[in-house]
């Protein structure tokens, strides 16, 4: 499989909500939180290397185009929610936790921004 473009989502407002979460997890506290960040950007680089391909146990489909990269650290469910844009775009929407199955309202986020990411690609392509 070729290599796939991941991209993170932005919003109108310049807010990008990955981003965000990801730094909750940086500040200074508990070191599971960077055992996860770690974890986190080798599931990313294995989606940019393997894309579609990748499967359990570091991803999963879940519904309406939104796919789960995750990260198990300790007791704690570290989840990244992406969609993929065509064959060689994977557009990473938001980070959670979760306990059980992803929250529902994190859910129903990732699936807005990718009807938002569908219409405005370029809107909603967070560039540092």
């Amino acid at each position: 499989m070729p290599p796939c473009e991941v991209r993170i989502f932005q919003k109108a407002n310049d807010d990008v909500p990955f981003r965000e979460w990801l730094q909750t997890l940086t500040m200074p506290s508990k070191a599971q939180h960077l055992e996860a960040v770690a974890s986190i950007r080798a599931l990313l680089e294995a989606l940019g290397k393997q894309g579609h391909a990748l499967r359990r146990p570091q991803s999963a489909p879940l519904r309406e185009g939104i796919h789960e990269l995750r990260a198990r650290v300790r007791k704690v469910n570290y989840r990244v929610l992406y969609l993929f844009a065509g064959q060689g775009v994977a557009v990473i929407a938001l980070g959670c936790t979760k306990e059980g199955e992803v929250n529902p309202a994190d859910l129903k986020r990732a699936v807005q921004y990718k009807t938002l990411y569908e219409k405005d690609p370029q809107k909603h392509t967070y560039r540092p």
